[in-house]
C-alpha cells in the first residue's frame, strides 16, 4: 500500500476547508437583480380574503406565479406578485425618497405621506382594490428597503384591508420580497 505524502495531504485538507468556507460565505450573500424586471431572489406569502368570501393563500412558487420589480426611477419602484388561477395581481409602489427601511406605514396614510409615496393595488376575481380608497385600513412595515440608482432590495410585511369603488374590501395579509439590479446583494436575514 502506497503511503501518502504529508504535505500533499495537508494541502488537500486546506483546499477542502477553503472551499467549504467560501461556499458557506456565498450562501449567506446572494447576488440579485438582472435585466427584464425579474429578480433572482424573491419570495412571497399572501393570504387574501374578499369581504364575505373565503380566504385564499398564495405562496411564491416560480412554476405557478411571478414576482417582478421595475427599475428604480427617481427613488420610485414597483414590486408585483401575479398568480394565474384564481387570478391575483398585487402591486406595491414605493417612493423611497419619503419612506425608509424599518418604517411602519399606516392606512389611511398620514404624516405627510400620499399615494404617490405608498400605493398598494390588487386585482382579484375581476375587481380592483386600492390603498388610496378612504375605506382602506391597516399597516405595512418596510423590513428591507435599500434603493440606489440601479438596484432595489425590498421586503414588506402587510396587514391591510383594501377598499374599492364598489362597497367591497379585500383583506391582504403576508409579505412580499423582491430585488432588482446587478449590483445589489441581500444578506440572508433568516426570514421565513
Amino acid at each position: 500500500m502506497a503511503r501518502r505524502h504529508p504535505v500533499r495531504t495537508r494541502i488537500s485538507v486546506a483546499v477542502a476547508l477553503l472551499s467549504l468556507c467560501l461556499g458557506l460565505a456565498l450562501a449567506r450573500c446572494t447576488p440579485v437583480g438582472g435585466g427584464g424586471g425579474t429578480a433572482q431572489r424573491q419570495d412571497a406569502s399572501l393570504t387574501v380574503t374578499p369581504n364575505g368570501g373565503e380566504a385564499q393563500k398564495y405562496d411564491y412558487d416560480a412554476n405557478i406565479n411571478e414576482i417582478a420589480m421595475t427599475p428604480p426611477a427617481g427613488g420610485v419602484f414597483e414590486a408585483s406578485f401575479t398568480q394565474g388561477d384564481p387570478r391575483l395581481q398585487l402591486k406595491v409602489r414605493i417612493n423611497s425618497e419619503h419612506v425608509e427601511e424599518g418604517q411602519q406605514v399606516r392606512f389611511p396614510l398620514s404624516g405627510g405621506l400620499t399615494s404617490g409615496d405608498v400605493l398598494v393595488t390588487a386585482e382579484y376575481q375581476g375587481r380592483t382594490y386600492r390603498s388610496d380608497f378612504p375605506t382602506t385600513t391597516g399597516d405595512m412595515t418596510m423590513e428591507i428597503l435599500n434603493v440606489t440608482e440601479d438596484a432595489v432590495d425590498f421586503r414588506c410585511s402587510m396587514s391591510l384591508t383594501l377598499g374599492s369603488e364598489a362597497p367591497a374590501t379585500l383583506n391582504v395579509v403576508g409579505f412580499l420580497e423582491a430585488h432588482y439590479g446587478d449590483t445589489a446583494f441581500v444578506e440572508d436575514a433568516g426570514f421565513e
